[in-house]
């Protein structure tokens, strides 16, 4: 495992002052929050939206730490490998959505306002998810393809007398890690992709006999909740937990990956 491990104390550091980062700007906003529906619940639609601009930025910033956790994440893990490692120019690429989330959530506060519903502003949203999806997707896929590729290469897989082929432990350490990735990263995607579906028709639908309002803070609280479970359950101490939560789920993927690494091994 030491292709894996090489560079372990700064990823280890990476991961722990990004994950620091994430979870103080949820928390942050789970403390805050009762104010925006405080506000709501006494119909003061302008403090609401005063509230909302102030407060969904911890939410968003948490969402750009993931990113670049996950970026950071990718680049340690395989820095001191020379056929796996990201490259420098790669790496700038990796990050260019980075500036692109903060120019569209500029446009989304200017366009926002009290009591009127905006197409201009669902158009935003629909292009920062699609964007933050399609990063997050190729993110966990490039991590995965190396992981992968790790695996088929670096250790040889026994086949013992009745022909069945068996993993070596060094390989099933490295099909743990990734479907512990894999489960958090979709469940954490889903969630937020979900949110932004709520905070999206309440952009939209402006009812004054129902409180649209609510529905923005309480789904935004509820995906820092996921997220700040799934950034938990990431850590080794927490591996107890999270084979209780998603020990089924585990399972399931465990077996898909090592269906692809026997078959990545088995490819010439």
């Amino acid at each position: 495992m030491k292709y894996l491990y090489e560079n372990r104390k700064n990823l280890s550091k990476f991961f722990c002052y990004a994950s620091i980062f994430c979870s103080s700007c949820w928390s942050l906003y789970l403390l805050l929050s009762p104010m925006g529906f405080i506000f709501c619940m006494e119909g003061s639609p302008r403090k609401t939206v005063t509230v909302a601009l102030i407060f969904t930025p911890m939410y968003y910033l948490g969402l750009v730490g993931v990113y670049v956790l996950l970026v950071g994440r990718l680049y340690y893990t395989f820095e001191r490998n020379p056929g796996l490692q990201v490259s420098r120019r790669l790496l700038g690429v990796l990050l260019v959505p980075i500036p692109i989330y903060v120019i569209l959530y500029i446009f989304l506060n200017l366009k926002i306002a009290p009591k009127q519903s905006s197409s201009t502003s669902i158009v935003i949203v629909a292009c920062a998810t699609i964007l933050y999806v399609t990063s997050h997707i190729i993110l966990v896929s490039m991590f995965l393809r190396k992981l992968i590729h790790l695996a088929s290469t670096r250790y040889s897989v026994a086949t013992n007398p009745g022909n069945t082929v068996e993993l070596t432990s060094q390989q099933m350490n490295l099909i743990r890690i990734m479907t512990k990735y894999t489960l958090l990263a979709f469940i954490a995607l889903v969630s937020t992709c979900i949110t932004v579906v709520v905070i999206a028709i309440s952009l939209q639908l402006r009812n004054p006999h129902l409180h649209m309002e609510l529905f923005l803070f309480a789904s935004i609280a509820v995906d820092c909740v996921i997220n700040l479970v799934c950034l938990f359950l990431s850590f080794s101490f927490a591996e107890p937990h999270y084979q209780q939560v998603c020990f089924c789920l585990h399972s399931l993927i465990l077996k898909k990956f090592q269906f692809r690494v026997v078959r990545a091994h088995a490819v010439p």
